[in-house]
């Protein structure tokens, strides 16, 4: 481990002094044992954006600091008013806690993404986002909340469109939820914050929002989930996500699911069927976030096998070109 101020000055000599155009992140975290936890950084950016970011820093609430690099990428590409596209990447480490206690894991970037219209100046922002760890032996081990649901979506103004998060606690622990302002640096309140207009409704039960927009442009929000053990509060992941809002284009496809897939309890095969459901990028994600398998609907029949897969259960993940998300949940056993 170094310093958080040696790691700071080796990153800011690693990389252009450009914006990122951070356009959202969040934290996950697992139990490796005993005292080790695995923490992941799940990061997306504008790939219109020329500045990169190979690793960023962890910082790990113990007063430990590490440069994590960069174990995954997927470039989504597209062409909207929001830009060129969307990076996925992911960042992971295992760490190893001193004892047992409550630590907030906090990842601090330089600059969001610009013309944010209810970020105030956003690209001069910081973007910093949080994962509160609770280590107690009498609670037991915890694993963080999952979001099967990607974060970037890309609406259309004047349509209601609705989004869950899709989460679920590896655990079995209870979930809630809160909308959040987004955090700038040293995770503190960004001034001037505005949350999006009176047609924007929250459900802090499930974390669903629904929105009407009116206007063009890009917002951001954020959601903290939080988790229940006994009534005891167990730990929390914050959600920093943007949100585009395009014109108005005839039918309006956001609100309608890509795809579906059938059975969703299998053995191995699976279909993927629907109007919508050629040419998309798929990816296959297992219940601690990461890929393991990746394929394409116009490539032969949407057909899918998981014969080779463990038992447990996946998300899939479809993908059009201009950044719009799907997903569903399939059981393989």
């Amino acid at each position: 481990m170094f310093s958080r101020s040696i790691l700071f000055l080796l990153l800011l000599a690693s990389i252009e002094v450009q914006a990122t155009h951070v356009n959202g992140g969040e934290f996950s975290y697992t139990h490796m044992s005993g005292l080790t936890y695995e923490i992941r950084f799940h990061f997306y950016t504008d790939l219109s954006s020329p500045a990169d970011r190979p690793d960023l820093i962890f910082n790990f609430g113990d007063g430990n600091s590490d440069i994590v690099p960069r174990s995954l990428i997927i470039d989504h590409p597209g062409n909207n008013i929001c830009g060129d596209g969307i990076r996925y990447a992911e960042y992971g480490v295992q760490h190893t806690y001193p004892s047992s206690g409550t630590f907030l894991i906090t990842m601090d970037d330089q600059n969001r993404n610009g013309g944010i219209i209810n970020i105030p100046n956003s690209i001069a922002q910081s973007f910093c986002v949080s994962a509160t760890l609770i280590i107690d032996p009498v609670a037991g081990n915890n694993n963080s909340v999952r979001f099967d649901n990607p974060q970037y979506n890309t609406i259309q103004s004047g349509w209601t469109f609705e989004h869950s998060l899709d989460a679920f606690d590896p655990d079995g622990d209870s979930l809630s939820f809160e909308l959040q302002g987004p955090q700038g640096i040293n995770c503190q309140p960004i001034a001037g914050y505005q949350f999006p207009g009176p047609d924007f409704t929250f459900d802090g039960q499930t974390g669903q929002w629904q929105w009407t927009a009116s206007l063009i442009g890009e917002f951001t929000i954020a959601i903290k989930a939080t988790e229940w053990r006994n009534g005891q509060m167990i730990g929390e992941v914050t959600r920093d996500m943007t949100i585009c809002v395009i014109p108005m284009v005839g039918i309006d496809e956001t609100t309608a699911p890509l795809f579906t897939i059938s059975p969703t309890l299998t053995h191995g095969p699976i279909d993927i069927t629907g109007p919508s459901s050629e040419g998309l990028s798929i990816g296959v994600l297992d219940a601690h976030g990461k890929i393991v398998l990746r394929t394409r609907t116009d490539q032969g029949a949407n057909t899918i096998d998981l014969g080779h897969l463990a038992s447990g259960t996946y998300v899939v993940r479809g993908q059009r070109t201009n950044g719009y998300f799907h997903s569903a949940r399939v059981l393989k056993h």
